[in-house]
């Protein structure tokens, strides 16, 4: 899992993909060029993920 934090908006931003377009998915910035780090709290924040992508879906 990486991580970068936005530069807009200041929320962290998770992926399982180190590489390629990367959006902020508070705010939209664009943080393909930012440096991602690895994060070590990965069952943590698979477990936001799993929350953020079912809250995301019911809203729809």
């Amino acid at each position: 899992m990486f991580r970068k934090n936005c530069g807009q908006c200041h929320k962290p931003s998770f992926s399982s993909c180190e590489s390629g377009e990367w959006l902020c998915p508070t705010c939209g910035y664009d943080l393909t060029d930012e440096k991602a780090m690895k994060d070590e709290n990965k069952q943590k924040h698979r477990r936001q993920m799993v929350l953020y992508v079912s809250l995301t879906k019911s809203m729809r």
